[in-house]
């Protein structure tokens, strides 16, 4: 957590992009966008239900985005979760 207060302190006044390569839930990208409030966020993640997860959760947040990739493939699925 400690790399995440430091983030957060270096970028808060500023607006920036982020990608959160196996975003998972996405609940570590969705706690520094709680913060940074003029940035955004996209959560990658190989596993379908992570990334329904994510959306769910990303609810009280539209500036972020989940997305079903896999990073091995040449040509990415992608699946987007956007409204």
């Amino acid at each position: 957590m400690f790399i995440i207060y430091r983030l957060i302190g270096y970028f808060k006044n500023k607006k920036i992009n982020i990608l959160d390569i196996g975003t998972g839930s996405g609940c570590i990208l969705l706690a520094i966008l709680k913060e940074l409030n003029n940035s955004r966020g996209i959560g990658i993640d190989i596993s379908y239900k992570a990334v329904q997860v994510a959306k769910k959760c990303r609810d009280e947040i539209l500036r972020i985005e989940a997305v079903l990739a896999d990073r091995a493939e040449a040509e990415t699925e992608k699946k987007s979760i956007a409204k």
